[in-house]
């Protein structure tokens, strides 16, 4: 009897890694939304392979206290600049679309959460996190694409530095915006 229940353990632990490795091995295809009040967005009639030009306007930058909010913007601007800028022409900072281009509306709220929670809780407590809104709109103000997202940290060596999550939310999230927002095929009728 222990023989068949550890065959049957063991079968049921492959088909579970089964289904935990399939995503990650090309099983699942990001697939952005024509509904515009989807997080994800990409209008169906926008052809963004035609934009040459992006200026980046920071509709609101903002963290729950002063602290670190300077370099927020510079952070952000800088990996939009190497994310968006090769494929969609110079970024530059501004309010209007250059001809040919678009403008990127960006809103950033931080919240640094608690240090001191973090290093002696643990567990997701003190927890910091970011909410990211990239809006494109052509030079007439129409919505081309967005990405509506968030991400956290919960720990670090010492608790770790909140700041180092704009960093990587930055990075992060440019990137797939670039990547995945802009090019993957769109899912209509949603």
């Amino acid at each position: 009897m222990t023989d068949r229940l550890a065959r049957a353990t063991a079968g049921l632990l492959l088909v579970a890694l089964g289904a935990w490795l399939l995503p990650a091995c090309g099983g699942s295809t990001f697939v952005v939304s024509s509904d515009p009040a989807q997080p994800y967005h990409r209008s169906p009639s926008a052809d963004v392979s035609k934009v040459k030009g992006v200026a980046v306007h920071f509709v609101e930058v903002k963290a729950n206290t002063k602290d670190g909010e300077e370099f927020i913007k510079p952070v952000f601007f800088d990996s939009l600049k190497s994310w968006v800028g090769p494929k969609y022409g110079p970024v530059t900072e501004g309010s209007t679309a250059p001809a040919g281009g678009a403008v990127l509306d960006v809103t950033i709220m931080v919240n640094w959460g608690s240090h001191a929670a973090r290093k002696m809780v643990g567990g997701g407590a003190g927890r910091a996190g970011i909410v990211i809104r990239y809006d494109l709109k052509d030079e007439r103000g129409n919505l081309l694409a967005k990405m509506h997202t968030s991400d956290t940290m919960t720990a670090g060596f010492y608790g770790g530095d909140p700041k180092e999550l704009v960093f990587s939310a930055a990075t992060k999230w440019s990137r797939f915006f670039v990547e995945q927002v802009l090019q993957a095929p769109i899912q209509s009728g949603d």
